[in-house]
């Protein structure tokens, strides 16, 4: 059994993911350019991206993810990192987190469950927060008794890799303990 969840990096809604868009995702993931990146994702990722872009340095396309700069170079420098989604798998992880949020689907989560929601007031994925909230919001309304959440001012996507990364891994590290601990 789950003894209990991490939500780091989450959304409560696919922004600009619409009908219409994942009708397209769905024609590209079934045509012959299924094995290709995904395009409608770059153009995310790249609106992503512009609010970080600095104009004395050029951009990496990566600065959406966190602001230590020491970080984005070791991504760059990995050659497992950034590798692109395929049309096929963009299609696949937009319609799996349609049909996740689906109130019958979130109904199942098991409102004794612990979790812990944690993100960046800056991740450009979760809105600034404002789309991870609405998520807490409906967990509440369907009576998550051991919800708990912690936004950190100022940091993007990779809140385990920004500037203040030390105390994320002891809010998550400190609630795993009390998760456990209970057991």
């Amino acid at each position: 059994m789950l003894a209990g969840a991490v939500l780091c990096g989450t959304m409560g809604a696919l922004p600009g993911i619409d009908d219409e868009v994942l009708d397209q995702l769905k024609a590209a993931a079934h045509s012959a350019d299924a094995n290709q990146p995904s395009m409608i994702l770059a153009g995310v990722l790249k609106a992503f991206n512009a609010p970080f872009e600095q104009a004395d340095r050029p951009p990496t396309g990566c600065e959406w993810m966190t602001a230590d700069q020491t970080e984005i170079q070791r991504f760059l420098d990995d050659g497992l990192c950034g590798k692109p989604f395929s049309n096929s798998m963009m299609y696949s992880v937009a319609e799996g987190f349609r049909n996740l949020w689906i109130a019958q689907n979130e109904s199942r989560i098991p409102v004794d469950l612990p979790i812990l929601i944690v993100a960046g007031t800056r991740d450009p994925v979760g809105a600034s927060t404002h789309s991870i909230q609405s998520l807490i919001t409906r967990y509440m309304k369907q009576g998550h008794l051991a919800l708990a959440y912690r936004f950190y001012p100022g940091d993007r996507h990779e809140i385990l890799n920004d500037r203040n990364k030390d105390l994320v891994h002891y809010d998550i590290v400190s609630w795993l303990d009390a998760v456990l601990n209970r057991r």
